[in-house]
Protein backbone atom coordinates (compact mmCIF):
# COMPACT_ATOMS: atom_id res chain seq x y z
CA UNK A 1 0.00 0.00 0.00
CA UNK A 2 1.31 3.56 -0.91
CA UNK A 3 1.55 6.21 1.91
CA UNK A 4 -0.27 9.56 0.89
CA UNK A 5 1.63 11.94 -0.17
CA UNK A 6 1.47 15.51 0.81
CA UNK A 7 2.98 18.36 -1.03
CA UNK A 8 4.73 21.42 1.61
CA UNK A 9 4.95 23.74 -1.14
CA UNK A 10 1.28 23.32 -1.72
CA UNK A 11 0.31 23.79 2.22
CA UNK A 12 2.45 26.65 2.63
CA UNK A 13 1.73 28.54 -0.45
CA UNK A 14 -2.48 28.15 0.59
CA UNK A 15 -1.30 29.43 4.01
CA UNK A 16 0.03 32.59 2.41
CA UNK A 17 -3.22 33.02 0.86
CA UNK A 18 -5.26 33.18 3.82
CA UNK A 19 -2.93 34.22 5.88
CA UNK A 20 -0.23 35.81 5.06
CA UNK A 21 0.63 37.97 7.97
CA UNK A 22 0.31 34.95 10.23
CA UNK A 23 3.92 33.61 11.45
CA UNK A 24 5.26 31.16 10.12
CA UNK A 25 9.25 30.93 10.91
CA UNK A 26 10.78 32.05 14.00
CA UNK A 27 14.97 31.78 13.97
CA UNK A 28 17.97 33.19 16.21
CA UNK A 29 18.39 36.67 15.18
CA UNK A 30 21.85 37.89 14.04
CA UNK A 31 22.64 39.53 17.44
CA UNK A 32 21.03 36.38 19.53
CA UNK A 33 22.75 35.41 22.54
CA UNK A 34 21.80 32.73 25.00
CA UNK A 35 22.05 35.18 28.16
CA UNK A 36 19.28 37.51 25.99
CA UNK A 37 18.01 35.90 23.48
CA UNK A 38 16.24 37.50 20.38
CA UNK A 39 14.10 35.86 17.55
CA UNK A 40 13.04 37.04 13.69
CA UNK A 41 10.42 35.84 12.17
CA UNK A 42 8.93 35.58 8.73
CA UNK A 43 5.15 35.35 8.12
CA UNK A 44 3.39 33.31 5.10
CA UNK A 45 3.46 35.73 2.99
CA UNK A 46 6.90 36.85 3.51
CA UNK A 47 8.06 33.37 3.61
CA UNK A 48 6.21 32.74 -0.20
CA UNK A 49 7.78 35.80 -1.53
CA UNK A 50 10.74 34.49 -0.58
CA UNK A 51 10.39 30.99 -1.68
CA UNK A 52 10.58 32.48 -5.35
CA UNK A 53 13.94 33.88 -5.10
CA UNK A 54 16.57 32.16 -6.87
CA UNK A 55 19.16 30.03 -5.25
CA UNK A 56 21.49 32.58 -6.82
CA UNK A 57 20.07 35.92 -5.28
CA UNK A 58 20.35 34.58 -2.26
CA UNK A 59 24.20 33.64 -2.61
CA UNK A 60 24.82 36.97 -3.68
CA UNK A 61 22.78 38.28 -0.53
CA UNK A 62 25.40 36.48 1.86
CA UNK A 63 28.37 37.47 -0.34
CA UNK A 64 27.69 41.50 -0.27
CA UNK A 65 26.79 39.96 3.87
CA UNK A 66 30.78 38.83 3.50
CA UNK A 67 31.80 42.10 1.64
CA UNK A 68 30.38 44.42 4.25
CA UNK A 69 32.74 43.22 7.20
CA UNK A 70 29.73 40.55 8.24
CA UNK A 71 30.57 36.72 9.01
CA UNK A 72 28.65 33.64 7.77
CA UNK A 73 27.01 31.59 10.98
CA UNK A 74 26.37 27.77 10.38
CA UNK A 75 23.34 28.29 9.05
CA UNK A 76 24.06 30.18 6.17
CA UNK A 77 26.13 27.87 4.88
CA UNK A 78 23.32 25.10 5.17
CA UNK A 79 21.06 27.56 3.13
CA UNK A 80 23.62 27.94 0.39
CA UNK A 81 24.31 23.86 0.72
CA UNK A 82 20.90 22.95 0.58
CA UNK A 83 20.05 25.69 -2.45
CA UNK A 84 22.41 23.89 -3.99
CA UNK A 85 21.38 20.49 -4.02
Amino acid sequence: MTPPSFNVAAAMRAQACERPGAPALRFPAANYQTDAPQWDEWTYGELDRESDVPWQAVTSLVLSRLLDGGSLRPHDLALLASLRA
